[in-house]
């Protein structure tokens, strides 16, 4: 189950939290070969590390791929923003 998602997360707020998720070994910046779930909370800036959530995978945006270079990367990840928060129905 490798890419890119429209998330909700659930346990920080009352109400899910709308963002981005990329699930893989982000082999742009060598990531080994361990998956790990990277999530991007929209309008969010709160320290939650060691929080316990649930993350409600909404919609697959596209696969994980490499990139030939962080610039080319970013904005990607600018697109893929985009893309989850018109799936999620935010602006």
């Amino acid at each position: 189950m490798r890419g890119v998602f429209a998330v909700r997360v659930l346990g920080i707020d009352a109400e899910p939290l709308p963002g981005v998720a990329n699930v893989g070994n982000r082999p742009t910046v060598d990531g080994g070969s361990r998956d790990r779930l990277e999530v991007h909370l929209f309008d969010f800036a709160r320290d939650v590390y060691g929080a316990h959530v649930e993350v409600e995978f909404v919609r697959k945006i596209r696969e994980e791929r490499k990139f030939p270079s962080f610039e080319d990367l970013r904005r990607q990840i600018e697109l893929d923003a985009r893309a989850a928060r018109e799936i999620l129905g935010i602006r």
